[in-house]
């Protein structure tokens, strides 16, 4: 539920700058809240919080399962900890000479440095440090595994191509390749010049709808 986990998402934000820039409410700014579910990177933000959630709920099994969301929106989730730390690393940066001027104007007004906990600075640390662990997760193919799903259409042909491409410069690696509804014994050529390295299961076309635990059990008996 995509829109739950935007939901929650927005109020986590919210509550942390209440909690920590008192000012807000004087500059009216909580009403922007009501548009931020809006906002470019939302629901990729959204989906990591439901990620992080269900990965620390379900440790105690062998292997977790992610049934992802259309090409775009999933391509977007396992890049956004690349994107992430390239924002952190210059916010970071953009911190340190914030607090060195602090410093220095400290200095010159009181004649000793001002000591003080540096909360922006604590939480941009705290963020790079869980993208960078989320980053060593996605791309170790030891730990995760990304197979891709397709049908034989052109147009699933070209995702494919777009996915693999996209994934490949943040170091992603395709585990498996699932063909559906594929006719017996018949490879698309295309299939073997475009992906001819990957390791692909084929799935015929079904001739009843695979809904419910019955019919998926039925399907895949041999």
């Amino acid at each position: 539920n995509l829109k739950e986990w935007i939901d929650k998402y927005l109020k986590n934000t919210e509550e942390h700058l209440k909690k920590n820039y008192n000012y807000l409410s004087a500059y009216g700014l909580q009403n922007y809240f009501k548009i931020a579910s809006f906002a470019p990177g939302v629901e990729e933000y959204a989906l990591i919080l439901a990620y992080k959630h269900y990965t620390s709920q379900l440790q105690h099994y062998d292997f977790i399962f992610f049934d992802m969301p259309p090409t775009a929106l999933s391509v977007k989730f396992l890049a956004l900890p690349h994107v992430s730390l390239y924002w952190i690393e210059n916010l970071l940066e953009l911190r340190r000479k914030i607090n060195k001027n602090k410093e220095i104007v400290s200095r010159i007004k009181f004649g000793q440095k001002e000591i003080e906990t540096d909360k922006v600075l604590n939480k941009l640390n705290e963020q790079k440090q869980f993208f960078e662990g989320l980053k060593e997760q996605f791309s170790n193919w030891q730990q995760t595994a990304v197979n891709m799903v397709m049908n034989t259409d052109s147009l699933s042909f070209s995702e494919a191509q777009y996915i693999v491409e996209q994934l490949g410069l943040i170091d992603i690696k395709i585990s498996k390749i699932y063909v559906n509804k594929i006719a017996e014994n018949e490879v698309p050529e295309e299939l073997e010049k475009l992906f001819p390295y990957y390791s692909r299961e084929f799935y015929a076309l079904s001739e009843y709808p695979l809904v419910g635990i019955t019919n998926l059990i039925r399907f895949l008996e041999p």
